[in-house]
């Protein structure tokens, strides 16, 4: 595990000093490290994996989710995707079914918002909604406003905040 942990620190610090990073650049860093995790028989960062679900709200390509889907992989989570242009309500069904400990939701447009509220004020309390997508830049206040753990600007910023809270 501290192997792994100290692989994806320097993955991390490597991309990080770069300006900018492109998804593609997040996406091979994610893809090299899971090579190695399976060369190595590596598993996760948990003795017990937690669980993710991810969505998009307003995404039909869900390129982004693809990115954290593989670094969520990466430091050994389970990860199961409810789905592209998912509605509120069935994102929220699918977290009170499956108590994940993690929803990974993106978020494009700014009208968006009300989906979004929606979506946090109706999770389990054990949930940490993570979200990203370019709503948040557009409107810095959103994350505070719709009550999101982390509006996650990059790759970067969601795995660095699973490691500080999980």
């Amino acid at each position: 595990m501290e192997r792994l942990r100290e692989k994806i620190e320097a993955a991390l610090q490597e991309l990080e000093g770069r300006t900018p990073v492109s998804s593609s650049q997040w996406m091979e860093a994610a893809k090299n490290l899971l090579e190695w995790k399976r060369a190595n028989s590596a598993a996760g960062l948990w003795v017990e994996a937690p669980a993710m679900l991810t969505a998009t709200l307003d995404d039909g390509l869900g390129q982004g989710l693809a990115v954290i889907e593989a670094w969520a992989k990466v430091l050994g989570l389970v990860v199961r995707r409810i789905g592209l242009l998912a509605e509120p309500q069935d994102i929220v069904a699918a977290c009170i079914e499956q108590k994940p400990r993690i929803l990974g939701l993106t978020v494009l447009r700014n009208d968006m918002e009300e989906a979004l509220i929606q979506v946090a004020s109706c999770l389990p309390a054990h949930t940490l909604l993570v979200a990203g997508g370019p709503a948040f830049a557009a409107n810095p206040d959103l994350a505070d406003e719709a009550k999101v753990d982390c509006a996650a600007k990059n790759a970067g910023t969601f795995v660095r905040f699973l490691l500080e809270r999980l």
